[in-house]
């Protein structure tokens, strides 16, 4: 599935995708509904369409070493959610929520 075909309505959807930007390091967080582990990474398809990524806590703390920037990867499973444009700068309505 095209990027651009994601919305929060979308279920059993895969996309086939290349990380093209990942922090240097897992980032710890700790707020009023407590503290865990947060990894944001862009990813792009072949038709150029951005979406932006985040893992929480156990997944990310799996997947941060394994995913690497510049290689290709099929992502499911995880939830679309509009985007909150203050986090990202990335110009597309939606992102990728895996927890």
């Amino acid at each position: 599935m095209p990027i651009k075909c994601l919305n929060q309505f979308s279920q059993d959807w895969r996309i086939k995708a290349r990380l093209v930007k990942k922090p240097a390091a897992l980032r710890h967080y700790r707020n009023d509904r407590g503290e865990g582990h947060i990894f944001n990474f862009d990813l792009i398809d072949r038709e150029g369409t951005m979406i932006q990524a985040t893992m929480f806590n156990e997944v990310a703390i799996r997947w941060f070493e394994q995913l690497q920037e510049n290689s290709v990867y099929i992502f499911s499973g995880g939830q679309i959610k509009m985007a909150n444009k203050k986090y990202t700068s990335i110009k597309n309505d939606f992102c990728i929520t895996f927890d």
